[in-house]
């Protein structure tokens, strides 16, 4: 009997070694074709895991990439604090439906629900808060510190926490909500929250490698932050680009590496181990029940970290993770016990990341989830052929860009629809029930149709929400905008005739002084193009200028108009064009282009 166990064991270990070095060249195979630096990774079948990394850490150095390296991981670091969350929840020091504004009474959300629906700790944790996501200049600035306080954001932007959408009701991705989740962690505890879940979730685990602290890259000589094993990040290019201290700290300063994420993968996969109860690690990941997708019957979405993802044909719990430099993926199947995570040291444009997580799920050898697809007639499908536009825009600066670019529309028979938009890939919907839909590239339920309130219908997929657009307001911006490119136009062209090549007066006409806005408008690119890529959101000389210059080129056309009142008026017309465009975008929110506000 022994020398059967200790054949089997050999088996074992043999079998494993060589899907241990198949799945190292898969990788590395994919790594190579998508042109990416490098990618770490692990695979947890039951007890069993694989760690493994190719490429390299560090494109200037050329060192090999190993699976002992750590790597920033993004908004992964959202499903570790969620479950440091859950830690609390357990032990009585926290409650899911705490009031958010009781915790933190000097921050003052501008909630139209208020009464009914205020933003509870769990709204912030599901991501169905209705704030938004970020702004640009979260990304693009230094001019965050390693401690600057966590509401000093709120404090310097109010906007910030005005609520979009009734809280409970609609999932809505926040980084910003997650920033003001670690600070109801600091006010509850007294304690800086990467301490907090240092202690509550990452020491009990084991996971020694891993850290809510900031950490950066050193070549040699390490400082105060700099971390030796930490990979670096690159850009498109294979660029080398270092972490510096980010605003969105609550949202995505987290570093680790393969070995700790197994051990936390087999962690949400347990009974809870006495950390969490296990009737809340049984909820992760559970569609939450008071959302519109949800209530319209579509069993997507997720909840307290993880999400409901539907991906090369098998169904799991998964958070991705992007932050500048790297990008990655983690997922857990807790039915049959498996788990993967990886993470790229590139964070490219064109790199196609589902690759590798394609090689990770079919070495797990998932069972795929069956194709659901009845193909029902659905009496009245042909009443939702029309336009729909985010209930909510991720970056409320620009809601005017998806308003014109970020609608979808729907068309089709009764039995498939058509999805389509022009910054969406054309999607076919199969009828699988009364308003609900499956992709064709996907395994399950995908889409549903529903109405908000009588005559607002609405397009969900669990993730995103769609409202039925206005299509005046949708007709009147693209005449806006194609009526203020052609006047742009007409003046660049005409404004350089009447100064290259006619003569005496035609160099004096009001046209011309509408022409000089497009020098004006060109004087801070030379700062703009010098400076480094994370001072885009910084108040500098670039950034400046350019809302200045941008003022300047209103003021020039409208007194070019007022020049021009009782001359050419094709020249009076597309001067006006220009203004009322500037005017239109100003409106919304972005002009003057203020690249510190955006």
């Amino acid at each position: 009997m022994r020398l059967i166990i200790l054949l089997l064991l050999v088996a074992s270990s043999l079998f494993s070694k060589d899907l241990e070095a198949g799945l190292a060249e898969r990788m590395n195979d994919v790594i190579h074709k998508e042109q990416l630096v490098g990618a770490s990774w692990a695979l947890i079948d039951g007890q069993a895991v694989i760690l493994g990394a190719a490429g390299v850490s560090n494109v200037a150095s050329g060192n090999e990439l190993t699976a002992s390296h750590k790597m920033h991981l993004g908004s992964i670091q959202k499903t570790v604090m969620a479950a440091g969350v859950l830690v609390m929840v357990s032990r009585g020091k926290l409650s899911l439906d705490a009031r958010v504004q009781d915790i933190l009474p000097n921050l003052v959300f501008n909630n139209p629900w208020q009464n009914t629906h205020p933003v509870t700790v769990r709204d912030l944790v599901n991501h169905t808060a209705g704030l938004q996501n970020l702004r640009l200049w979260h990304l693009l600035n230094t001019r965050a510190e390693v401690d600057t306080p966590l509401e000093q954001m709120f404090i310097d932007d109010e906007a910030l926490l005005d609520i979009g959408i009734k809280p409970g009701t609609t999932v809505s991705y926040s980084n910003v909500g997650f920033n003001l989740l670690a600070l109801v962690i600091e006010t509850l505890t007294g304690q800086p929250y990467e301490q907090v879940l240092a202690e509550r979730i990452l020491k009990p685990l084991a996971m020694n490698d891993s850290t809510f602290l900031f950490t950066t890259q050193c070549h040699g000589h390490c400082g105060q932050y700099g971390a030796p094993r930490l990979a670096f990040g690159h850009l498109d290019q294979h660029r080398e680009i270092a972490a510096i201290p980010m605003i969105l700290r609550g949202a995505g300063q987290f570093t680790s590496t393969p070995g700790d994420m197994a051990k936390f993968a087999k962690f949400l996969m347990s009974d809870g181990k006495g950390l969490i109860s296990p009737e809340l690690i049984k909820q992760i990941g559970t569609p939450v029940s008071t959302t519109d997708s949800v209530f319209w019957d579509l069993n997507v979405g997720g909840s307290l970290g993880l999400w409901r993802r539907d991906r090369h044909g098998v169904i799991g719990l998964c958070h991705g993770g992007n932050t500048t430099g790297f990008k990655g993926n983690f997922c857990i199947f807790p039915d049959e016990n498996k788990a993967f995570f990886f993470i790229s040291n590139s964070d490219s444009e064109t790199g196609d990341y589902g690759k590798l997580e394609q090689v990770l799920i079919e070495s797990l050898q998932i069972t795929p989830t069956p194709v659901s697809a009845t193909m029902e007639e659905i009496y009245g499908a042909k009443d939702w052929h029309i336009r729909y536009e985010p209930v909510l825009s991720p970056v409320a600066s620009f809601t005017y860009i998806d308003k014109l670019f970020n609608t979808v529309q729907l068309s089709g028979d009764f039995t498939k629809l058509v999805l389509s938009g022009l910054q969406h890939p054309t999607l076919i919907l199969n009828s699988v029930g009364e308003g609900i839909y499956q992709a064709d590239n996907r395994s399950s339920a995908s889409h549903v149709l529903g109405v908000e309130k009588p005559g607002t219908l609405t397009l969900s997929t669990g993730f995103t929400t769609y409202r039925q657009a206005d299509n005046l307001q949708f007709v009147s911006l693209w005449a806006s905008l194609v009526l203020g490119l052609i006047s742009l136009l007409f003046l660049l062209c005409r404004g350089l005739y009447c100064l290259l090549w006619s003569r005496g007066e035609h160099k004096r006409l009001p046209v011309v002084t509408a022409f000089y806005m497009f020098p004006v408008l060109l004087i801070p690119l030379p700062f703009l193009l010098t400076q480094p890529f994370f001072n885009f959101g910084n108040i500098n000389a670039g950034s400046v200028l350019l809302a200045l210059s941008c003022l300047v080129a209103l003021a020039l056309n409208v007194a070019a108009l007022w020049q021009n009142r009782t001359g050419n008026k094709l020249d009076s017309f597309a001067i006006a064009g220009v203004i009322q465009w500037f005017l239109v975008l100003a409106w919304w929110g972005l002009f003057p282009i203020m690249l510190w506000r955006i």
